[in-house]
């Protein structure tokens, strides 16, 4: 209904606007040549979102279906967090591709994805850590989300940092890879579903949804350099992938506190040690903006 509503308002939008004098002519086809895409990946992503829960009622029952929903609302918050980003990054992303060069451009690029990458392990990391203490909070029917939530919580971490990475598909227009991406991972959520569930229930879900993320950034990322290639520090990425997911498989299938702790403190150690010189730089910036907030603050107590 929301698509109908939007080809309608540019069907209308289109006729008023002929009269309209612009440097640069956009005809309806080109912008259903453009917009049509989107709209396959849009379905596609949506069939994605209802495999797992589709698949988790035919093997088992509502009430696991309830518990998996559950957690999925928990991880929403994050997902939120992923589309502010996203409305924020992607206008300044496209006005720094069309006023600076590419080697400025490929340099802020790589130095905001491993700032970003950085802050969403370490999101996901702090989730999986205290997810007791949120559940304690949410209160008791959200009790049963616990195991499944550390493979949920990847989700929208991934999906931030390809907000990111995908950003030359954008660019050069090339919209199709987009589909070709969701497709492909489709096709490997259903599967890892169908291998996953009847075996582990909605945990095996969990699982394979996650895993489906991981797919979809690197297929994405791959595509998006094929188009307008950024040299990415992705040797960091590389461990931290399958250490994240390691990790949220085993805070999954156990509830000791102790391999909890342990899992989460030696991920976050290993990011000190591969990616030192960015937190040290976040950090100092966290600090020279805390300054700037006192100063001002002292500054208008003066003036008063």
């Amino acid at each position: 209904v929301a698509l109908l509503m939007i080809l309608w308002y540019l069907l209308v939008t289109n006729k008023e606007s002929k009269n309209v004098q612009t440097t640069h002519q956009i005809h309806f086809p080109e912008l259903l040549r453009y917009g049509i895409p989107f709209i396959l990946m849009l379905l596609v992503n949506w069939a994605m979102t209802s495999t797992d829960k589709v698949m988790i009622k035919y093997f088992g029952d509502y009430s696991e279906v309830g518990i998996y929903s559950a957690a999925l609302s928990i991880v929403s918050i994050l997902i939120n967090v992923k589309i502010a980003f996203a409305t924020f990054w992607v206008p300044v992303a496209l006005e720094k591709y069309e006023k600076e060069d590419d080697k400025t451009c490929h340099a802020f690029f790589r130095n905001i994805f491993s700032k970003v990458q950085l802050l969403c392990f370490f999101a996901v990391i702090m989730l999986i850590l205290f997810r007791k203490i949120i559940i304690l909070f949410l209160g008791s029917s959200y009790r049963e989300a616990i195991i499944v939530l550390p493979c949920l919580a990847i989700m929208p971490a991934f999906d931030i940092m390809f907000e990111i990475t995908s950003q030359g598909l954008n660019f050069k227009q090339q919209v199709r890879y987009y589909n070709i991406s969701s497709v492909i991972v489709l096709f490997g959520n259903i599967i890892g579903n169908l291998i996953l569930i009847p075996r582990y229930n909605i945990l095996g879900a969990a699982i394979a949804t996650g895993f489906s993320y991981i797919i979809y950034f690197v297929s994405g990322t791959l595509f998006s350099q094929k188009c307008y290639k950024v040299p990415y520090n992705f040797k960091s990425t590389y461990v931290y992938i399958p250490l994240l997911f390691i990790y949220a498989i085993i805070s999954s299938f156990t509830q000791n506190s102790i391999i909890n702790i342990s899992g989460g403190l030696f991920c976050i150690l290993v990011m000190f040690i591969l990616d030192f010189r960015h937190i040290r730089d976040m950090w100092q910036g966290l600090i020279n903006i805390s300054k700037n907030m006192l100063h001002k603050t002292d500054s208008t107590k003066e003036q008063k």
